[in-house]
């Protein structure tokens, strides 16, 4: 009796299962089997795209492989007095020359201070200026030179205002007790004859046209 009981209750489960059916379709409601996706297309959703050879490459570091900057130790400089000063204004050209054995950059600005026979650094007004435009950077290969122009007014050693010496040393770290410069067309050393009530330095160039006309 109890294996003929589960066997109507199985037939009852089995028809139950039909008429629900029949009646889905009955209302136009169509019934589809859900199946689980193919392992094929489950990994065309889960797997990231790959990269290809076709993307650009990262833009190199605009600094890598620059030279490293001059030091002061590395150059030495010429001041060349300009023989065209006209009433108390003068030009000098200052040429920079790497004397080192390595390559080195420079740009900007290399100061230029006056001192006394003392080797005291005379205070002197100094302004830097964008002549004869904005400085270019340069990579100053051993032995070779760059060049700024440097433009003072010149005045009476009597006047308590004006700055008076016998050389020029220049820096390129900003500082003023820097390293002596060359001098040409300059009165002698011992004359202290250098006098300054303001002066104006120009920009480093790669050459030197220009550095001395303004």
């Amino acid at each position: 009796m109890r294996i003929r009981t589960m066997r109507f209750a199985l037939l009852g489960v089995m028809t139950a299962g039909v008429v629900l059916t029949q009646q889905a379709c009955a209302n136009g409601t169509a019934v589809e089997p859900v199946s689980a996706p193919a392992a094929s297309e489950a990994a065309t959703t889960e797997a990231e795209p790959a990269a290809t050879g076709s993307e650009a490459p990262e833009s190199p570091d605009p600094d890598e492989g620059a030279v490293p900057a001059c030091k002061t130790g590395d150059l030495e400089a010429n001041i060349t007095l300009q023989p065209d000063g006209k009433g108390d204004t003068r030009m000098g050209l200052v040429t920079l020359t790497n004397k080192s054995d390595t390559e080195c950059g420079v740009h900007g600005h290399a100061t230029i201070a006056l001192k006394n026979p003392a080797d005291e650094v005379v205070n002197v007004p100094t302004e830097n200026v964008k002549e004869p435009g904005e400085s270019i950077r340069t990579a100053l290969k051993s032995g070779s030179s760059v060049y700024q122009g440097i433009k003072w007014t010149v005045c009476d050693k009597g006047d308590s205002t004006c700055g008076a010496g016998n050389t020029l040393v220049f820096s390129l770290d900003g500082g003023k007790d820097g390293k002596p410069a060359k001098l040409s067309n300059f009165p002698a050393p011992e004359k202290n004859d250098i006098t300054m009530k303001s002066l104006k330095i120009g920009t480093i160039q790669p050459d030197r046209q220009g550095v001395v006309a303004w």
